[in-house]
Order: structure tokens, then sequence, then C-alpha cells
């Protein structure tokens, strides 16, 4: 999933680079030998830096992913604190009068 995911942000990223570049040298003429020109680019990526690159994206969403469990976590500690307070206050009420 991880791998897909990375995938689709690449080439979601690509997309708009080309977009831009395209839009700002040659007002958006696609042309063939822009579509040859992105070919061959895709080919020495896929070549020579994919796999390093893979991987780098790969530690990156692990890091944003870890990043964001330790800030839900630390926002969800006070609430969660709450709900076990009341839980045993539910608890101890309601085992008091059953002894009684």
């Amino acid at each position: 999933m991880l791998s897909s995911l990375s995938d689709f942000l690449f080439w979601i990223l690509m997309s708009i680079v080309a977009f831009i570049f395209m839009l700002k040298t040659n007002n958006l003429n696609l042309r063939y030998y822009s579509f040859i020109g992105m070919l061959f680019g895709f080919i020495i990526y896929s070549l020579s830096i994919s796999k390093y690159l893979y991987n780098l994206l790969n530690i990156i969403l692990y890091v944003i992913i870890k990043l964001i469990r330790i800030v839900f976590r630390t926002i969800s500690y006070p609430f969660r604190i709450i709900i076990l307070v009341l839980k045993n206050l539910v608890y101890l009420t309601f085992n008091f009068r059953r002894k009684i």
C-alpha cells in the first residue's frame, strides 16, 4: 500500500511540474518532442535514481506517519485521562450502591 501511495504522489507531483513547465516555456503547445523528452526523462529516471528515491520516499512517509501518530496521541491523551476518570467514578458509584 505504501508503494502505491508513493507512486501516486510521485506521478501527481510530476504531472503538475510538467504542466507548469510546459505552460511557462511554450504556452502549453504539445509537440511530439515534448512527449519524447518526457519519455526519455522517465527512462533515465527509472534506470538511474528511482530505487534510491523510492527508499527515500518510504523513509519520509514513515517519519510523517510516526509524527502524525505522536501528535494524535499527545492531543488525545487528556481526553483519555478524563474518560478513564469518569469510568472509574461511574464504576465506584454503582459498585458502592450494590454493597449497601
